[in-house]
């Protein structure tokens, strides 16, 4: 019997939650100091549903943006082009924060 929406996107939460006090322990408990980390949480995997955002890779890289670098995470690049693909788009917002942090050049 397949996932209810309801229960797939539980399952979505508590993975992601699970991942980032796994892995990224501090930061999370730095967000939740300034925030509500359920409802960032819930707005972050909102965001990667909208965008179609579904794989491992983009979930994480989503997650871990808006933990370490929030002005990156707002900067116009991160929306979706017309005709845009969600693979080209997650490409292609990887590449450009890479060069927003210094990890990479344009």
């Amino acid at each position: 019997m397949p996932a209810t929406p309801q229960q797939a996107t539980q399952a979505r939460l508590l993975n992601a939650r699970r991942f980032l006090l796994a892995e990224h322990v501090q930061a999370f408990a730095t967000l939740a100091e300034q925030q509500d980390p359920e409802m960032w949480l819930r707005a972050t995997l909102d965001q990667a549903g909208a965008w179609h955002w579904q794989t491992p890779e983009q979930l994480e890289f989503l997650l871990i943006q808006g933990l370490q670098a929030p002005a990156c995470s707002r900067a116009s690049y991160w929306q979706v082009r017309p005709a845009e693909k969600p693979d080209e788009h997650f490409e292609r917002v990887r590449l450009m924060t890479a060069f927003c942090q210094g990890d990479a050049p344009l």
